[in-house]
């Protein structure tokens, strides 16, 4: 785990799903990324926002449910401690929304994938829980495929750098253990990795609650 150098730029996204449902209340759940900036400049967040929604929503909606709608997109610059977080609505309406026909496993239920880095050890991994699987995408909690083809498309763009506001971010694990935002050093209390690789599970797994600041993420 590196620690990021002063006047770097780490961002943390969360996308906000929302189940459809018949009856019942819908249970709201979301998957966290995070990026550095590794370009001279600093870029705005509604710049950030744009250029990730063109390199990831496409792949996004391929792999989920239509069953699962995705309604916000929340970023945070890290630069700062009292940064607060931005709320976006997507670009076009529907832009992160699933696209699967059929029936929608629980929200419990969810694709898994590792976080790798290039470093080993378990301070230098996380995991990513991604709602929203559908249906027809498992036999008997295995996904199928066809499904596992989606997830990996999905998987090249989450781990491809892409140019905002004229400035390059890369895809990081982060380590809530090691940072300390309230540092007052613009970046230099957040602890980030590179990410290499985010290997998929091919079994279906069960959301937890974990404590905060306990893993890597």
């Amino acid at each position: 785990m590196l620690q990021c150098p002063p006047g770097s730029q780490p961002v943390r996204v969360k996308i906000s799903m929302l189940p459809v449902m018949a009856s019942g209340v819908a249970k709201a759940v979301s998957s966290t990324l995070y990026y550095l900036n590794s370009g001279p400049g600093v870029s705005t967040m509604a710049a950030f926002k744009t250029a990730l929604e063109a390199q990831v929503a496409g792949t996004w909606t391929l792999a989920l449910s239509v069953k699962y709608l995705a309604p916000t997109i929340t970023i945070r610059d890290l630069t700062q401690y009292y940064n607060p977080d931005v709320i976006y609505l997507p670009a076009a309406n529907g832009a992160w929304d699933g696209s699967v026909a059929g029936d929608v496993l629980p929200w419990q239920a969810a694709a898994n994938f590792t976080k790798r880095t290039a470093q080993s050890g378990k301070i230098n991994r996380g995991q990513l829980f991604l709602a929203g699987v559908p249906e027809s995408g498992q036999d008997s909690g295995i996904l199928t495929g066809g499904q596992q083809t989606l997830y990996q498309n999905l998987v090249t763009d989450l781990i491809a750098t892409f140019a905002a506001g004229g400035n390059n971010f890369v895809p990081q694990l982060f380590s809530p253990t090691l940072s300390n935002l309230k540092l007052g050093v613009a970046g230099g209390g957040v602890w980030m990795m590179p990410l290499t690789d985010l290997e998929l599970d091919s079994i279906v797994s069960g959301l937890k609650r974990r404590k905060p600041k306990s893993v890597p993420v």
